[in-house]
């Protein structure tokens, strides 16, 4: 619950479910398989990055306006999978989204807003819950925010990546870095030559 509002995963199997209004002025990759998930759909990363989509946080927007949070909670996840998921230089251009261009400059504001913006969102929420529910244990409040567990891990993603990407362009001297690209730095020392991969997927 985040501003007095459930966030739901039924908000898009209703989404889905309506694909047949006549009325409906909206477009999604929503399937069966996204949204009414088995031990096997759940491990599809694609899946996950098509219903946490802007189009998706569009058509909730325009089909469920009341469903705020949930908006906002699936376009908040799409600036986030796209800040670390371009794919090629011209990635930003071919698809009119600047989340998807090289990294060129290590004060690049989405490197700010991964941090400043996209991790505190999830701070802000624990701590509406904490005072909205304090009469509750803490476990019960938990039923109301994301688990712990995966939020550290999104910090974690979020921590590293920022600084693989000021790494890259400052002490590698890469003149841009694309996140879902293979990057190889070569150094040498004394004992001959000592290779890192590192791989941002």
């Amino acid at each position: 619950m985040k501003n007095c509002e459930l966030i739901s995963w039924e908000v898009i199997q209703d989404l889905f479910e309506s694909r047949a209004d006549k009325t409906n002025s909206y477009t999604t990759k929503l399937t069966r398989n996204h949204v009414y998930l088995n031990s096997s759909s759940r491990m599809n990363v694609r899946y996950a990055f098509q219903v946490l989509s802007g189009s998706v946080a569009d058509a909730i927007e325009m089909k469920f306006p009341l469903k705020k949070e949930t908006a906002a909670f699936v376009r908040t996840f799409n600036k986030f999978i796209d800040c670390l998921n371009g794919e090629y230089t011209g990635h930003g251009i071919a698809t009119r989204n600047p989340n998807l261009e090289p990294y060129r400059d290590p004060n690049d504001p989405r490197l700010d807003w991964l941090v400043d913006v996209f991790l505190k969102y999830f701070k802000d929420w624990e701590h509406e819950v904490i005072i909205r529910f304090a009469k509750m244990t803490p476990a019960e409040r938990d039923r109301h925010i994301l688990p712990r567990q995966t939020v550290q891990n999104i910090e974690r993603t979020v921590m590293a990546f920022r600084e693989i990407v000021r790494f890259m362009l400052v002490e590698a001297g890469a003149e841009f870095f694309v996140p879902r690209a293979s990057v190889k730095i070569f150094s040498n020392n004394t004992s001959g030559n000592r290779g890192l991969a590192t791989e941002v997927i």
